[in-house]
């Protein structure tokens, strides 16, 4: 540990210690941090794709609104709105969209995988203990459905947006749409 003060710097070594009124054990305690770690990596994922989805609908929101006096554009402005439907589609399987942060939402509309990894996140942490079968299992369900949404949506991106951007190009418009 280093320390300055008033001009003076002080160092010296010190030992991190498990709280001793802690309930769980050393191994323990590694175990929940094993599974709070990897729901946090899959909670980033979750958002890495929620981001690119909506990075993608803003672009497309942008060219539909460059688009919109364009009457020879129609069936881009259709393909685009097609499109969205489907990125809205992938995005509510990793995300309640219809939550305002008002009242009762979170009874109204179940949550989502993001939601759901948050609330297991919450709940392993909740305890120095290591992490129950059933959230391990929850976890793998979670992990699991993520997984399978992530392909669904990297398929789509891959297709779609590819058949859209050759279309913008047979179109010669400059807006392309990039998936990362």
């Amino acid at each position: 540990m280093r320390l300055t003060a008033r001009g003076q710097d002080l160092t010296a070594p010190i030992e991190v210690r498990r709280d001793p009124n802690a309930g769980g054990s050393d191994d323990e305690i590694r175990q929940q941090m094993e599974l709070a770690t990897a729901i946090q990596a899959d909670l980033n994922d979750a958002v890495d794709a929620i981001n690119n989805i909506e990075t993608v609908r803003a672009q497309l929101a942008s060219l539909k609104e460059v688009l919109k006096a364009d009457t020879t554009a129609g069936d881009v402005r259709a393909t685009a709105d097609s499109l969205d439907r489907k990125l809205v589609a992938a995005e509510e399987r990793l995300l309640q969209v219809r939550v305002t942060g008002r009242g009762q939402d979170l009874l109204r509309w179940p949550m989502r995988i993001s939601e759901q990894l948050v609330y297991l996140a919450q709940s392993v942490g909740g305890s120095d203990r290591a992490p129950t079968g059933p959230q391990r299992e929850v976890h793998q369900l979670l992990r699991e459905q993520l997984r399978s949404t992530r392909g669904q949506l990297d398929q789509l991106l891959q297709r779609d947006v590819a058949s859209f951007n050759e279309m913008l190009r047979k179109k010669k418009l400059d807006n392309i749409i990039a998936a990362r």
